[in-house]
């Protein structure tokens, strides 16, 4: 079947290039940050390459969970009371915040949902990384740009098909619908944009890899993770339209293969339920 629109790489790139940078920054903090001579300044220092991400991190230290007494004005004196092991988690979100700032008119969404969606996959990748032998940020950072190419897509077809009527989604075909709307998927998308940030393989791969659909390889661990910790979001009411029939096919051979129990997952999901809450609070 042919595209109504075929979306080319080159456009897909194009689109990327109108996002905040935000995201890009996520992997240079990550290695700063493992870095045990790294401290608060070197942080703040890449931080402020993004001044509007730099003001949504002031904004969180002086809102209602991590203010005490006096407002911050500085990055280092917002990163310093927020804490060295939260800065990762809340950078990651408050640029996924700036990234998903839009309206969809293709995908039934709203920003909302998606990043609720994607907070909450963040965050069960980070608590179930460690079965596995994951490094928890790599994970958490998968979790939390699973669905960019969502974005990408809406966002360049809205630039040639504003009187386009649009095709209702499916439950169970989002890859079809896709293909067929745009010439690609999101998870193509996804790909495109990740090796072009110079995202880690693993990562990209995973985030390519997520549904476990029609795949000519053995998936990556990480892949099988993502699509466990997708199907936790969607169990915890945390859903967004399309592909549920790949997580009801795929989600229970992908924890066997993983060894994660379904007494693991559910004590995953009542902690990530009590982070997942605060974190929001935390950007209220």
């Amino acid at each position: 079947m042919s595209s109504v629109f075929n979306i080319t790489p080159a456009r897909i790139l194009k689109v990327s290039e109108t996002l905040p940078g935000a995201p890009k920054l996520l992997i240079e903090l990550d290695r700063l940050l493992r870095d045990p001579n790294s401290d608060i300044e070197g942080v703040a220092l890449v931080l402020r390459r993004d001044m509007a991400l730099t003001g949504r991190i002031i904004r969180i230290a002086n809102g209602v969970v991590y203010s005490r007494g006096e407002p911050v004005g500085e990055p280092e004196e917002a990163l310093t009371r927020i804490g060295f092991g939260e800065v990762f988690r809340l950078i990651g979100l408050a640029s996924m915040l700036q990234m998903t700032d839009v309206q969809f008119r293709f995908y039934p969404i709203s920003p909302k949902t998606l990043r609720e969606n994607a907070l909450f996959c963040a965050l069960m990748m980070e608590t179930l990384a460690p079965f596995i032998g994951i490094e928890p940020r790599m994970a958490y950072t998968a979790g939390l740009i699973r669905s960019i190419g969502r974005v990408l897509l809406d966002l360049a077809a809205q630039q040639e098909l504003q009187k386009l009527r649009i095709p209702a989604l499916p439950l169970d075909n989002l890859i079809a619908w896709e293909r067929g709307l745009f010439g690609m998927t999101n998870y193509e998308a996804s790909t495109l944009v990740l090796k072009h940030w110079r995202f880690p393989a693993d990562i990209l791969v995973a985030v390519r890899d997520q549904l476990l659909h029609d795949l000519s390889v053995d998936p990556l661990p990480m892949a099988k993770l993502l699509h466990v910790s997708v199907a936790a979001a969607y169990g915890a009411g945390y859903a967004m339209t399309g592909g549920q029939v790949f997580l009801d096919r795929y989600s229970p051979t992908a924890r066997a293969e993983l060894g994660i129990t379904d007494e693991q997952v559910a004590r995953a999901v009542a902690q990530v339920n009590k982070r997942f809450e605060q974190m929001k609070a935390a950007l209220a």
